[in-house]
């Protein structure tokens, strides 16, 4: 997730729909790209570049290791707001596949 790539032998493609722009509201840029941003602005890592910050990227989306208190308060809520773009991906889906099918009847 955080480095936005395209495509992984261990998550389905499904998944990877979160680095299509054209799944977001604005079609200009991926929910993946969209929930990094909104992780950075609102403190999660809010300083991606600083030692501090990349000690935590590397605790959050690498091998892991021991979280403070507050460290493990960030994975939280980051897992919350990336659970909250995966449902709101799947209430559009579901909309489609409505649509398809009233088209169908």
């Amino acid at each position: 997730m955080w480095g936005e790539k395209p495509a992984s032998g261990v998550f389905p493609p499904s998944v990877w729909y979160l680095t299509e722009p054209a799944f977001s509201n604005g079609g200009q840029t991926s929910l993946a790209h969209n929930t990094r941003r909104r992780w950075e602005h609102y403190g999660q890592l809010a300083q991606p570049n600083s030692p501090k910050g990349q000690a935590l990227a590397a605790l959050l989306f690498g091998p892991g290791g021991a979280y403070s208190a507050d460290q493990f308060t960030v994975r939280a809520n980051m897992l919350n707001e990336l659970q909250s773009a995966v449902r709101l991906l799947n209430q559009e889906l579901q909309g489609l596949l409505l649509a398809l099918n009233e088209e169908r009847l």
